[in-house]
């Protein structure tokens, strides 16, 4: 059934190679057909749309979304109010709690050029003969980086929803691998006793640029970066690990997380990872390199 939607889709729009790079959604294993989603011609819905937050950032990439769509939906079609096209997702399977309806799902990626501020995510359901229902309206906000990526060679880039101490871990490929972090805020190691410091070797480290909400102190930032500026910036070479350390709650029951890590100050990130975190992540030692492993990446 996901199939034959999709060639009836094709076979009203006619073949489409285009691959939608120009758009500011992408979205992950989909088909992009130029121009604004179709009216509405069929009394079939999206019920819901599920994310674990509405707050994005440009070049943000895979992140989660899901619902639920009326037993008839074969597709969702997504797309961003005024952008310049939309993509088609296929459904799956009749949902185990709601039984009239079925599960869809998709990673959706942001431009890196998408601009701060409000945008409105469109969701609508395709029947199997390629006839639209009304579109769902998901509100989205796109939110501002604390740090600046201009003259940046390497960022890796942790922030959090709630007022909640989160801290940054950067494990560096090496041996012995070097942590930066709050103890270490950067990758400079001092030389043995007797031995001149190299100030090219400092310029070119990577440094934390803050511990927020330290302590729970509230900042608002809820923002830490480990930074390699350009032109002296020399990130070593090989896998990265970053990790996400609950030291504290500060109250709140919860802290939704995102890692992005850019390179060469383009706002499209090359890495991306979310969770969630709960009381029990605050347990245990707050050493170097613990915490919840976020992602790898390779440099």
């Amino acid at each position: 059934m996901r199939r034959f939607a999709l060639v009836i889709l094709t076979a009203c729009s006619g073949v489409n190679a285009d691959p939608g790079l120009d758009a500011e959604l992408r979205v992950a294993g989909a088909q992009f057909y130029p121009g604004a989603i179709p009216s509405a011609t069929a009394d079939i819905h999206v019920t819901s749309i599920q994310t674990l937050n509405n707050t994005i950032r440009a070049g943000q990439i895979n992140k989660s979304i899901s619902g639920l769509v009326d037993h008839a939906g074969t597709a969702v079609a997504l797309g961003l109010t005024d952008d310049v096209g939309y993509w088609i997702v296929p459904t799956g399977v009749m949902d185990i709690v709601q039984s009239d309806q079925r599960d869809w799902g998709a990673k959706i990626s942001f431009a890196g050029t998408i601009a701060v501020g409000a945008l409105e995510l469109q969701a609508a359901a395709v029947n199997a003969t390629g006839r639209f229902g009304p579109p769902h309206m998901q509100d989205l906000t796109v939110r501002p980086h604390e740090v600046g990526l201009t003259d940046t060679k390497l960022v890796i880039s942790l922030s959090w929803d709630t007022e909640a101490d989160l801290d940054l871990h950067v494990v560096l490929p090496g041996t012995p691998p070097i942590t930066v972090w709050t103890q270490h805020p950067t990758s400079y190691v001092l030389p043995l006793p007797g031995d001149p410091v190299d100030p090219n070797a400092i310029a070119a480290a990577g440094v934390l640029d803050v511990d927020s909400n330290s302590q729970c102190l509230i900042d608002g930032r809820r923002e830490e970066n480990v930074i390699w500026n350009s032109p002296r910036g020399a990130p070593p070479q090989g896998t990265f690990a970053v990790l996400v350390d609950t030291f504290s709650l500060c109250a709140a029951s919860t802290a939704h997380w995102i890692v992005d890590v850019y390179r060469d100050g383009n706002p499209a990130s090359i890495a991306h990872a979310e969770g969630t975190v709960v009381d029990a992540d605050t347990r245990g030692m707050h050493v170097a390199g613990s915490g919840l492993r976020a992602l790898t990446f390779d440099y």
